[in-house]
C-alpha cells in the first residue's frame, strides 16, 4: 500500500484489506496506523486530506472494537441473585403489586410457546471486525450507526450491551467508551432496547437483567446531553418519550413490560432529584411511604403500564388453551393468533379486539354458561336463563381463565375483551339451537 503513488488506490487497498475475514483485529490496527502514519510525514502539499481523514476513522473504529471486546472479555460473573423485596423496592412496587406482575409475567411465559434457535457458532458478546467496520461510520468527532436491518441492528446492540445485561460486564465502563468515542445517549438507548426486547426469553427467566437496565438506563439518563437539566417536569421530555415509543411498537410483551416498569422507575428517581434541588425544604419520606414528585412524564408511564398490562393478559389469553375439551371446530387446522403489541391494538379500534377475543372463545368450545359471566359485568343487562348446567365444569374453565386475566382487575381494554366473550355467548346460543 505505501508503495502505491494514487490516494484513490491507496484507499481502495486499505478497504479491501479491512474487509479481509482472516486477518486478526491487531493486523488491521498495525496497517491502518502505519499508513496514516506515513501520510503525516508526507509533505503538506502532497498529504491527500481525504485519504488521512479516512483512515484516522477507521482506526478510531478499529480501536473502539478492541476495546469493547476487552470489556467483554472480563467476565464478571456474579453469583447474587436479587431478592423479590429488592426488585420490588427498585421497580417502585409494594409487595403486593410485585406479586401480582411475577404472576402475570410467570402465565405469559407458559403460554409463550415460540421456538428459538441457537447455533453453536452463535456467540453472545462478539461481532466480526468486518460486521463492525459495515454497521458504523464516523463524522467528524461522533459515530452514526448506518441503515441496517432489524437483526443486523440487534446484533451490534447485543455487542455492547448483552453482556452488560447478564451481570457480566461492566455497564459503567461500557457506557464511558462508547460516550466517548462519539455514540449519543439517544442512540445508545436505542441499542439498549432493542437488545433488551429481542431478547425477551432470555430476560424473563433471569432476574438480574431488571437490575442492570435499571443501572444502565440511570447511566444513560443522568449524561447531560440525555435528559436536560432545564426540563420542565411539566412538559414531555424527548428522552423518556423515545422510550416509551419503542415499548408501544414492542411485540415482545413481557420484556416491554419489564422496561416500562424500570423506565417509570429511573423516571420518578431524576424527576425526583430534580424538586429536591428546586425544594430543598421538602423532606423525602421514609422508604416505607416514598414522596415522588409529580410529572407529566410520570403520568405518561402510568398510562403506558396500564396499557402493557393489558396487551399482556390478553396476548396470554389468546395463547391459552381453557378447559379440557375440544369442539370439531376448534380441532380444525387454523392459523395461529399473531403477536400483539400496544400499538396494534389502539390502531385496531374496538371491533379488533373483540373478534379476536370471539375467535378464542370459539376455539375453546367453553360452555355457554361460562361465556355468559361477561353479563357480570354489565349492570343494565341481565343474563339469560341456563338451564341444565355441569356447574363443576363451568367452576373449572373460570378459574383457570381467572388466573390468566387476574381476578378483580380493571382493564383498559376490558369492555372490548367483555364484547368479544358476549359475541361469543351469542354466536355459542344460535350453534346449540341449530343442532
Amino acid at each position: 500500500i505505501l508503495d502505491i503513488k494514487y490516494p484513490a488506490t491507496k484507499k481502495q487497498a486499505l478497504e479491501s484489506i479491512l474487509a479481509n475475514e482472516r486477518l486478526p483485529l491487531s493486523s488491521l490496527t498495525t496497517i491502518t496506523q502505519t499508513l496514516m502514519d506515513t501520510l503525516r510525514n508526507q509533505e503538506g502539499e502532497c498529504v491527500d486530506e481525504g485519504l488521512l481523514q479516512f483512515c484516522a476513522n477507521k482506526l478510531k473504529l478499529l480501536q473502539l472494537h478492541e476495546s469493547v471486546s476487552k470489556i467483554n472479555h472480563l467476565d464478571m460473573q456474579s453469583d447474587l441473585v436479587p431478592s423479590d423485596n429488592d426488585l420490588a423496592k427498585l421497580l417502585r412496587l409494594d409487595e403486593r403489586e410485585f406479586a401480582r406482575l411475577q404472576m402475570l409475567l410467570e402465565n405469559y411465559k407458559l403460554q409463550d410457546t415460540r421456538l428459538s434457535v441457537h447455533f453453536a457458532e452463535d456467540k453472545d458478546g462478539t461481532l466480526p471486525v468486518k460486521t463492525f467496520l459495515e454497521h458504523l461510520e464516523c463524522e467528524k468527532d461522533t459515530i452514526e450507526v448506518k441503515k441496517l436491518e432489524e437483526s443486523e441492528y440487534v446484533a451490534l446492540g447485543s455487542f455492547f450491551f448483552w453482556k452488560c445485561l447478564r451481570g457480566e460486564s461492566s455497564t459503567e465502563e461500557m457506557c464511558d467508551i462508547l460516550v466517548s468515542a462519539g455514540f449519543s445517549p439517544q442512540r445508545l438507548l436505542s441499542l439498549l432496547l432493542s437488545v433488551w426486547l429481542s431478547k425477551e426469553k432470555d430476560i424473563l427467566h433471569r432476574t438480574q437483567s431488571v437490575c442492570c437496565l435499571h443501572a444502565a438506563l440511570s447511566l444513560l439518563s443522568k449524561m447531560t446531553v440525555a435528559v436536560d437539566e432545564l426540563w420542565d417536569s411539566q412538559s414531555v421530555s424527548p428522552w423518556w418519550q423515545q422510550m416509551r415509543t419503542a415499548c408501544v411498537q414492542s411485540e415482545n410483551n413481557g420484556a416491554a413490560l419489564l422496561s416500562a416498569y424500570i423506565g417509570h422507575s429511573v423516571t420518578a428517581q431524576i424527576t425526583d432529584s430534580i424538586a429536591e434541588k428546586k425544594f430543598s425544604q421538602i423532606t423525602v419520606g421514609a422508604d416505607t411511604d416514598p414522596w415522588e414528585a409529580l410529572s407529566l412524564d410520570t403520568e405518561y408511564w402510568k398510562l403506558l403500564l396500564k396499557q402493557l398490562e393489558d396487551c399482556l393478559i390478553l396476548q396470554t389469553l389468546l395463547h391459552s388453551k381453557v378447559g379440557k375439551k375440544r369442539s370439531q371446530a376448534s380441532s380444525v387446522q387454523t392459523e395461529p393468533p399473531g403477536r400483539l403489541s400496544v400499538k396494534k391494538l389502539l390502531e385496531g379500534g374496538k371491533g379488533g379486539i373483540a373478534d379476536s377475543v370471539a375467535k378464542w372463545v370459539f376455539k375453546q368450545d367453553l360452555s355457554p354458561p361460562f361465556l355468559r359471566l361477561g353479563w357480570k359485568k354489565e349492570e343494565s343487562e341481565e343474563p339469560p336463563e341456563t338451564g341444565g348446567i355441569i356447574v363443576a365444569e363451568v367452576e373449572e374453565d373460570q378459574t383457570e381463565l381467572e388466573t390468566i386475566l387476574g381476578k378483580d382487575k380493571k382493564h383498559t381494554f376490558e369492555c372490548q375483551v367483555i364484547w368479544g366473550v358476549n359475541q361469543s355467548s351469542s354466536l355459542v346460543f344460535l350453534l346449540t339451537v341449530k343442532e
